[in-house]
């Protein structure tokens, strides 16, 4: 969802930084995990979500059922939102 941010974490790697890349990457496997464990539906919420998709994007086809839980949209925030955020900062500085 966030390509830059792994050019980003490749740039940290081969100046030497590695302690930032190591940071940075530890950010995205959390969010790689998350990301693979709401399934097809929490995919779907995901990808609208954070890359500001159209609320009827995230419909689906049965028999996936709708990605409705507030505390499952609320745990997938907690762990996307910080990578989020970075991939934005680098969307602009390009």
């Amino acid at each position: 969802m966030f390509p830059k941010i792994f050019v980003e974490l490749r740039n940290f790697f081969v100046n030497g930084k590695r302690e930032a890349a190591q940071a940075l990457q530890l950010k995205s496997t959390t969010a790689e995990w998350a990301f693979a464990k709401g399934g097809v539906s929490g995919n779907r919420w995901v990808v609208a979500r954070y890359l500001s998709y159209p609320g009827l994007s995230s419909a689906h086809r049965c028999p996936y059922q709708v990605y409705g839980s507030e505390a499952k949209q609320s745990w997938h925030d907690a762990r996307m939102s910080s990578l989020a955020s970075i991939g934005r900062r680098l969307s602009e500085i390009v």
